[in-house]
């Protein structure tokens, strides 16, 4: 579901194939894949560029509260086993928060990570118990959701081995 000023939006998820008109590159992407929190939610979807060969893991943070993704480990994947994986984001991290004006009510981050293959082979093997997302102050868990987000990454590369070749 998706906050807004009238409620909650019920989002469907979804695997889409796509053209990429700025760089002419298929895709294979996941849509609404989302954990939720206590006041937001994140959409964790895994995207394989048909062209590079490449898998990342787009995030798209929405919340009332401000976070300001930090650079480095900003997602920590909790394991059962005990196991922390840390993932950074790829580039610019996007904002709807601007220097000038007013806040929006519902703040939004936005970028890429890399999908490693430890990753890959942990997400196979073990459960993920919860997810952090590190900001410049403070920190977001997410929890509520996790076992169908990995439920969900695990078909999609089951469904298109080509996406976890590179990374066996």
């Amino acid at each position: 579901m998706l906050m807004s000023k009238t409620g909650c939006v019920a989002s469907k998820y979804q695997v889409i194939h796509a053209l990429n008109p700025q760089t002419k590159s298929h895709t294979i992407s996941e849509v609404n894949n989302i954990l939720y929190g206590t006041s937001g939610s994140v959409e964790l979807n895994l995207t394989f560029d048909m062209n590079t060969q490449e898998l990342a893991l787009k995030f798209h943070y929405r919340d009332q509260d401000w976070l300001f993704i930090k650079q480095q480990a900003s997602f920590m994947f909790i394991f059962d086993d005990g196991d922390i994986i840390s993932l950074s984001h790829l580039g610019k991290i996007h904002t709807n928060v601007t220097k000038d004006g007013h806040p929006p009510e519902i703040i939004e981050e936005w970028g890429e990570m890399s999908w490693t293959r430890v990753m890959m082979k942990k997400i196979s093997q073990k459960k993920i118990i919860g997810m952090r997302i590190n900001g410049d102050k403070r920190y977001k868990e997410y929890d509520r959701g996790m076992r169908s987000v990995q439920s969900r990454w695990k078909k999609i590369l089951q469904k298109y081995p080509e996406m976890k070749k590179q990374y066996q």
